[in-house]
């Protein structure tokens, strides 16, 4: 039976604003594990559920694994394990502020000080959060480029799902009960008072009521909670109203790229600059699926995508309402989510992944 995938992205509320300058761990050194190091390329990444790092590293090691590489993964937390390996041994570190355990700075010296080799990918990327980590790793993976200077650092984009959208589409929409012979925009995205998704709502709608057009909304709560009550403001804004489609629950990764892959139009809006890139956009690339962003360095990714030079939402959501019924920008942008897929889908990622590795191997 195939696993259920959630879709989603970081663990972090995005403007993680507390990152410390110098996150240094300085125990007295590494704690000891009598376990053998496993054999192969071994993946430490959050064991939180629901937490898009962890499916974002079993999807990854999945995929190496289809490529002939032996891959297991381990959780972060078992620094003992890390301290272990010694010469031959490869080591990935899925790594965010939120789930680095401490002693984990000591655990890598010793091991790569024992002959092993240490890539570390960046799923939340900010100059202090770094620092530690280029003294005791080989590579730095970033997923776009940050501004930092730093001769380790490689750009290896975050991997699109694999997904060959169905060529009935009319059919799709049939299956989710969505509107036929309307504009459908879909936005894919946890609910987190960051994204003002709510107020995003509110603009769209007039607009989109006004052409006819309809919004769906995958938009779960975040795991973390909802401490700013967004829930709530999302239900008054979308009850009776036919003009949108609320999916508040989790569905699973199958489900999403479908109801995207039916979708004339993906929207993302994000009305910040942060320190990673967006995971639930990739589902809309993923999907094919003609895509309006803003200018925010979480979206700066796409390639492909229409970027609003703003974070105006007036002009965005206008934006939306017109492109959804523009038959020949909506084509050229479909074509930017294929050239985007092409580029940075799980394949490609995953034999980047093992190239590195032979790289600092040699």
């Amino acid at each position: 039976m195939a696993r259920t995938r959630y879709f989603g992205g970081s663990s972090l509320p995005y403007r993680f604003k507390n990152v410390p300058k110098n996150v240094v761990a300085r125990p007295a050194a590494a704690p000891a594990s009598s376990r053998p190091f496993p054999a192969g390329l071994v993946a430490f990444s959050s064991g939180k559920e629901r937490c898009g790092i962890n499916e974002y590293s079993k999807g990854l090691s999945a995929q190496m694994r289809l490529q002939g590489a032996t891959v297991s993964e381990h959780l972060l937390s078992d620094v003992s394990l890390i301290a272990s390996a010694g010469a031959g041994a490869e080591i990935l570190v899925h790594a965010e502020p939120s789930i680095v355990p401490q002693g984990i700075y000591a655990a890598l010296k010793t091991s790569r000080s024992r002959g092993a080799k240490v890539v570390v990918c960046f799923h939340y990327c900010e100059a202090g959060f770094m620092r530690p980590f280029a003294e005791v790793a080989d590579v730095l993976v970033t997923h776009r480029e940050y501004g930092i200077s730093n001769p380790k650092i490689r750009v290896v984009p975050l991997g699109c799902p694999l997904f060959e959208p169905p060529g009935d589409l009319p059919a799709l929409r049939r299956k989710y009960g969505l509107p036929e012979g309307k504009a459908l925009l879909t936005y894919v995205g946890f609910l987190s008072a960051w994204k003002r998704t709510p107020d995003l709502v509110q603009q769209l709608l007039p607009e989109l009521e006004r052409r006819g057009a309809v919004l769906q909304l995958i938009c779960p709560t975040h795991f973390s909670g909802d401490p700013t009550g967004e829930v709530a403001k999302m239900r008054r804004l979308t009850e009776n109203r036919p003009t949108v489609i609320w999916i508040s629950n989790f569905p699973v990764e199958a489900e999403v790229l479908e109801r995207a892959a039916c979708s004339d139009l993906g929207i993302a809006y994000h009305g910040q600059n942060t320190g990673s890139v967006s995971a639930t956009n990739k589902m809309l690339v993923a999907a094919r699926v003609p895509l309006l962003v803003t200018c925010s360095t979480h979206d700066s990714d796409h390639a492909g995508a229409e970027h609003t030079p703003s974070f105006d939402l007036v002009a965005y959501a206008r934006r939306a309402a017109e492109l959804a019924h523009d038959r020949a920008a909506l084509a050229r942008l479909r074509e930017g989510s294929q050239r985007d897929y092409d580029r940075m889908n799980q394949i490609v990622v995953a034999r980047r992944y093992l190239e590195l590795f032979k790289e600092i191997k040699r």
